[in-house]
Parts: structure tokens; sequence; C-alpha cells
């Protein structure tokens, strides 16, 4: 009989094992030269499993003053463009100040990709400043 207690005390401790919520806020800064009439995945990130990510703020820049309006950034989930960050053609923010993303989050196992579109005749150079939240649910 002991026994038998033992092994459904066990049993129930198992169950109850404390989940805790944990959040990590993250700021990177991504950059590179955009080739003639081409485009470049700055970012490309697969959020864990058993996680989700949201978008905080964002900055863009260029290297080459007489592109904007020309360049522009894409933010895709999947290989499917997010509204409204499907073309940003102006300059949202920059590193010390970035403007606020709203209403883009990501669960487990998603990808996200942020590329830079560069149609001119030159090549520019792109980059973005981008501030996110990972959550998760770990035991203790």
């Amino acid at each position: 009989m002991n026994n038998l207690w033992y092994l459904v005390q066990n049993l129930f401790r198992k169950k109850e094992k404390e989940l805790f919520f944990r959040k990590n806020t993250y700021v990177e800064n991504w950059s590179q030269y955009v080739p003639i009439a081409g485009s470049v995945d700055l970012v490309t990130m697969t959020v864990p499993a058993r996680c989700s990510m949201r978008l905080i703020s964002f900055g863009n820049y260029s290297g080459t003053v007489a592109a904007w309006g020309t360049i522009y950034w894409e933010f895709f989930v999947d290989g499917s463009v997010i509204y409204p960050y499907n073309r940003i053609m102006d300059p949202l923010g920059y590193s010390g100040s970035r403007q606020g993303i709203q209403d883009v989050n990501i669960s487990g196992g998603h990808t996200l990709i942020i590329r830079a579109n560069n149609p001119t005749a030159a090549i520019c150079g792109m980059g973005i400043i981008l501030e996110w939240e990972l959550s998760s649910f770990e035991e203790m």
C-alpha cells in the first residue's frame, strides 16, 4: 500500500511542475550592400517552438540619400507579406529613435524575413535596426 501511495504522490508532483513566463527584449542592427536592381534578405529568423515573437520598433537607413523614395523594405512571415510593412519607402526612425511597430506577433515555428529592395541603377548600402520581444513558457 505504501508503494502505491508513493507512486500516486509522484504522479501528482510531476503534473504540478511550475511553468513560468519569460520575456526577453532584443535590439539588433543589420546592413548590407544591395546590388543594382536586386534584393537582399537582411533578416531571416525562425521563432523557436513554444515561443512567440512581438516586433516592437524598427528603423531603416540607406547610405545612398538620393535613393530614398525608390528603395524599399518588406516584412514577410512564411513568405506572406505583412501589411502595412509591405513596401516601406520612407525613413522610419533611425538607430537612436526607432518607430513603433504595431500588431506584428509571430508564433513559434514561423519565419520572419525582412527584405531590402533596390530597383535603382546603383549599388545601395541599406540597413535596419529592429527591436523585438521573445516570450516563452518554461518549466522550473
